[in-house]
């Protein structure tokens, strides 16, 4: 999960770079395609922060966790104030396409450029669907991981049932060798018996056998 971590915040390290070479720009050079391409890398960067969270959330460490937990707030913080900023300039921009559009269209009318406009839109939708296609990687990214962490809970759980499973055949050869040894020890007892009924009836046929000879015989 660290080099995880450690990919995500080089990625976003990266796309927050073209977003702030942006905002650094000269005004005069800042377009409404580069706006948008700066949005769509910040929403990648939110895709990201949002995976990033999910495998802070997969750490062991409890200490890693608090640091990471941190970092991903510290991103987040420096995300929405790009978010501030770009929305700024998104009003700015605004008005400059709105005063500029009424002297476009009162000072030129170029028949030979038909394609600017749709050539804005199309790099538009252009950056929306990269930014869908690294949502959808990052969902995938993800679920890997979502399913890595399952069958590793599912790997400890079998090994814990294969050990209570264990531990019921050891408590089973323990109980069959405990009913052999009540056994041994109850045929003693009952040998034991015998015997002791064995000396008695010696003893009795004994007492009998003086009693005859010194009082009977005499």
């Amino acid at each position: 999960m660290a080099s995880q971590f450690a990919n995500y915040s080089r990625e976003i390290t990266d796309l927050t770079a073209s977003v702030r070479s942006f905002l650094a720009s000269p005004q005069s050079s800042r377009s409404v395609s580069l706006l948008i391409s700066s949005k769509s890398s910040l929403d990648q960067c939110e895709a990201i922060l949002s995976a990033m969270r999910v495998s802070v959330d997969d750490s062991t460490s409890a200490s890693n966790r608090k640091a990471l937990m941190g970092k991903v707030k510290r991103i987040g913080k420096e995300l929405e104030a790009l978010g501030e900023e770009l929305k700024r300039e998104s009003v700015r921009l605004d008005r400059s396409e709105l005063f500029g559009s009424q002297t476009q269209q009162q000072n030129s009318s170029d028949p030979f450029d038909p394609f600017g406009a749709k050539l804005i839109d199309t790099m538009g939708s252009l950056n929306q669907t990269t930014s869908l296609l690294h949502s959808t990687q990052l969902l995938c990214s993800e679920t890997e991981a979502t399913g890595a962490h399952t069958l590793t809970t599912m790997g400890a759980q079998r090994e814990q049932l294969e050990n209570a499973n264990r531990n019921v055949s050891e408590t089973k050869t323990i109980a069959g060798q405990a009913k052999t040894v009540l056994r041994k020890m109850g045929r003693r007892a009952a040998m034991n018996k015998l015997f002791l009924y064995f000396v008695i009836l010696c003893l009795v046929a004994a007492n009998c056998a003086v009693i005859y000879y010194q009082f009977i015989k005499s």
